[in-house]
C-alpha cells in the first residue's frame, strides 16, 4: 500500500523529534487501517474464491512476520547485555520475551503507574502495536472462515463491530486512557475500519478517478486536520482519532489514481520507503532507545539523525537481504521448515523469560549507581492487606514486617515513595507501617481533583468521585482504629498549585482557588485525626527536578561520555516552583499545631542547590519520586522542623 510510507515516516519522525511532528504517533493508527484492509481483502477473496484456509494464511504471516522481527529481537538482546546494568537488562529480558509472544501491549498495560521507567529508556516499546496486530490475526480470520461457510453477509458485522470496538473506545478513554490505548477491545475498530472497507471494495470495486481524486484530496484534508489539532496531550484514541483513520480509508479508497498517490506516494522514494516500512518501524525505535540509554535521556539532533539514518540502513539490508528472501523462498513454504522458522522466535521468548526468571543470564556491565535501578514498583495490594484495612483506595502496602501496624502512611505515589524508609525506621522500634490511599489523590478530606487533559471536561464524574470516595474511606478507616496511633500524610502538592496539571479543585462541591482548598482540607484533615487521638506528621513534597535522573549515571555504552553535574537542581528555581506548596505547608503548620512536619529539603538542599544524589548515591528514581535508596536515605524525625 502506497501510504505506508507515510505512517512509517510520521512515526519515525515523531520518535526522533517529537516537536518535529507532535501527531507523528498517528502513523500507527493509520497502519492499523492499512493493515485491516490489506489482510481482510486477502481473508474476502480466498473465500469467495478458493476458499478461506487458516493453515495457509498464518503460513503465510509467520513467514512476513517472524524473520525481520527474530532478527531485531536478537540483536536488541545482545546489544542491551552490551550496553545495559543488569537492573535494565532484566527488563529489556521482559520486554523481548513479551515482543516474541505478541502480547507487548498487555505488559506495558500492566506497567504503566507513577513509577515506571519513562518509555524512551525501553528499546522494545514500540512493539504493542505489532502485538494488536497479531491478535487481530488470531481473532479476525476464524469469524470469516465461519461466515464464509454459513454464506452470511460479512459488511454488517465487520460495521457492527467497529461500532462497538469505538463506543468501548469512546466510553473508556476519559476514564482509563492506559486501558484504552493499549487493549485490542478498544483499538480493534481502527483494523475493522479497514475490513469495512475491503469488504465494500469487494463489492463495488475501485472508485471512479473523479471519484478518487476526490477521495484522495479528503484524505490529505483528514491528515492535515489530524496533524493540526492531535497531540501527546489530546484525549487518545478518542474521537480525535477518527481523523487518521479515516484519512488512511480514504486514501486507500482512492487508489492508485487518486490525485495525491499517483504524484506523491506513488513517487519512486515514497515507494522505496513503503517498501521497507516493517523492518523500518521495528530498527528505529531501538535505534532511538538506546541512543537515550546512552546519552542519559539527552541526546543531540546530530546523534538522533545519525540513529535514523542506521535505522533506514538496517532496514535496507532486512528487506533485500532477510526479509524478501524468506518471503519469496519456495524451499520455506513446506510445513516442517515454516516450523523451523516459527520455532525461533518461540524459542528466543522462552530463553528471555527463563533467564529474567532465574537470573542465568546478566549484564555485561557492572552495577553502576544501583539506587537509580532499584525503583519503586507501583503498589499491588494483596488480599490479607485489603482484608486488614478495608478501604477504597487503590493502594494497600505494609512494609513486610510481622510487627503490628501502628503507622499508616496515606496518599498518593508521593506518599508511597516514603514507605521502604519510614517503614525501616519503625520496624527497628517494633512497629509495622501500611501505606493506604489512591493514585493521584491528596489524602485530604473532601478535596476533590478535576482533572482535564486526561479525564475529560471539567465536572466529570469519575475523577471527582474517585477521590473523594477513596480519601474519605481511608480517613473514616482511620478514625476508628485504635490500633493505628500515628498517621503521615504525603501528596503532590506542587505541581498541581504551580499550575504544572490542568485542573480545577473544589472543596466538598464548592470552587475555590486551588491553594486556598488545599489549605482548608489539610487542616480540617489534621485537626480531624489529631481530634480522633492519632499522632500526625506531614512530610513535605522533594524538591522536584528539571532533569531525568539517569543524565547523572555513567552508561556502560555512552556516545559522548557526559553526565549532569552537578547532579541537582537550582535552589532558587526549587524554591519558585515550590513556592504556592510551601506557603500552604506553613499556613497548617501555624494554624494546627499539634500537626508535626518532616521536611526533607533540610536535608536534600543547601544555599544553592537541591542534590538528587548525595555521597555517591543517587536518591531519585524519576524527575519527582524516590528511588528505593532515596527513601531508605530518610528516617523519619530526622528532618523535623
Amino acid at each position: 500500500m502506497l501510504f505506508r510510507s507515510v505512517a512509517v515516516l510520521a512515526v519515525v519522525v515523531f520518535h526522533a523529534s517529537p516537536r518535529l511532528l507532535p501527531a507523528g504517533f498517528i502513523g500507527v493508527d493509520i497502519f492499523f487501517v492499512i493493515s485491516g484492509f490489506l489482510i481482510s481483502g486477502i481473508l474476502f477473496r480466498e473465500a469467495a474464491t478458493t476458499g478461506l484456509q487458516l493453515g495457509d494464511f498464518y503460513v503465510r504471516r509467520i513467514r512476513r512476520i517472524v524473520p525481520a522481527l527474530t532478527l531485531v529481537l536478537l540483536a536488541v538482546a545482545a546489544f542491551g547485555w552490551l550496553a545495559l546494568t543488569n537492573y535494565d537488562y532484566r527488563e529489556l529480558q521482559k520486554h523481548v520475551a513479551a515482543g516474541a509472544a505478541f502480547v507487548s501491549n498487555i505488559v506495558l498495560w500492566g506497567e504503566a503507574g507513577y513509577f515506571d521507567a519513562p518509555t524512551r529508556f525501553k528499546p522494545l516499546v514500540h512493539l504493542w502495536s505489532l502485538a494488536i496486530e497479531e491478535q487481530f490475526y488470531l481473532f479476525w480470520p476464524p469469524v470469516v472462515l465461519l461466515w464464509s461457510r454459513k454464506r452470511w453477509p460479512i459488511l454488517p458485522l465487520a460495521a457492527t463491530l467497529v461500532i462497538a470496538s469505538f463506543a468501548a473506545n469512546a466510553w473508556l478513554v476519559r476514564t482509563d486512557p492506559v486501558s484504552t490505548f493499549y487493549l485490542p477491545l478498544t483499538r480493534m475498530w481502527e483494523l475493522l475500519l479497514g475490513a469495512v472497507l475491503a469488504a465494500v471494495v469487494e463489492r463495488t470495486g475501485m472508485a471512479s478517478e473523479t471519484r478518487a481524486h476526490g477521495l484522495s484530496l479528503a484524505g490529505l484534508a483528514l491528515l492535515a486536520a489530524g496533524i493540526g489539532v492531535i497531540s501527546e496531550r489530546s484525549v487518545f484514541p478518542g474521537f480525535v482519532a477518527l481523523l487518521p483513520t479515516l484519512a488512511a480509508a480514504a486514501f486507500i479508497a482512492a487508489g492508485p489514481d487518486g490525485v495525491f498517490n499517483r504524484y506523491v506516494l506513488a513517487s519512486r522514494p515514497m515507494v522505496g520507503i513503503g517498501l521497507i516500512s516493517y523492518p523500518l518501524y521495528l530498527w528505529h525505535w531501538p535505534l532511538l532507545s538506546f541512543l537515550q540509554i546512552a546519552e542519559a535521556g539527552a541526546p543531540t539532533n546530530t546523534q538522533k539523525a545519525i540513529a535514523v539514518g542506521i535505522a533506514f540502513a538496517l532496514a535496507t539490508a532486512t528487506y533485500w537481504l532477510v526479509e524478501r528472501p524468506i518471503r519469496h523462498s519456495l524451499s520455506l513454504r513446506t510445513p516442517w521448515r515454516v516450523a523451523a522458522l516459527a520455532s525461533s522466535i518461540v524459542i528466543i521468548g522462552l530463553a528471555m523469560g527463563a533467564a529474567r526468571q532465574t537470573g542465568a543470564l546478566t549484564s555485561s556491565a557492572p552495577n553502576l549507581l544501583v539506587g537509580f535501578y532499584s525503583r519503586i514498583e507501583e503498589p499491588i495490594p494483596t488480599p490479607d492487606c485489603l482484608a486488614r484495612f478495608p478501604t477504597k483506595g487503590q493502594y494497600c502496602s505494609e512494609y513486610p514486617s510481622r510487627r503490628p501496624v501502628t503507622t499508616a502512611l496515606i496518599g498518593d505515589s508521593h506518599a508511597g515513595h516514603f514507605l521502604d524508609g519510614v517503614g525501616a525506621h519503625l520496624a527497628a522500634q517494633g512497629e509495622g507501617t501500611v501505606h493506604l490511599g489512591h493514585s493521584g489523590c491528596p489524602p485530604l478530606q473532601d478535596l476533590m481533583r478535576i482533572a482535564d487533559n486526561r479525564l475529560g471536561e471539567a465536572g466529570s464524574a469519575g475523577p471527582v468521585d474517585t477521590c473523594r470516595e477513596a480519601d474519605n474511606s481511608v480517613l473514616d478507616f482511620l478514625e476508628q482504629n485504635a490500633a493505628i496511633t500515628r498517621v503521615i500524610l504525603s501528596f503532590n502538592g506542587a505541581r498541581p498549585l504551580a499550575g504544572g496539571d490542568q485542573q480545577t479543585t473544589m472543596l466538598a462541591g464548592t470552587f475555590l482557588p486551588p491553594d486556598e482548598s488545599v489549605r482548608l482540607a489539610l487542616e480540617r484533615t489534621a485537626q480531624r485525626l489529631l481530634t480522633s487521638g492519632k499522632e500526625v506528621w506531614l512530610i513535605v513534597q522533594v524538591p522536584e527536578l528539571s532533569f531525568h535522573p539517569a543524565e547523572c549515571v555513567k552508561r556502560p555504552f555512552s556516545v559522548s561520555g557526559t553526565i549532569r553535574t552537578p547532579c541537582a537542581v537550582p535552589r532558587a528555581a526549587a524554591d519558585a516552583r515550590h513556592a504556592t506548596y510551601r506557603r500552604v505547608v506553613e499556613s497548617v503548620r501555624a494554624d494546627v499545631p499539634g500537626l508535626k512536619i518532616f521536611d526533607p529539603w533540610t536535608i536534600l538542599c543547601d544555599a544553592e542547590w537541591c542534590h538528587a544524589m548525595i555521597d555517591h548515591e543517587l536518591l531519585y528514581a524519576d524527575d519527582n519520586h524516590l528511588s528505593r535508596e532515596g527513601s531508605m536515605f530518610f528516617e523519619i524525625g530526622r528532618a523535623h522542623v
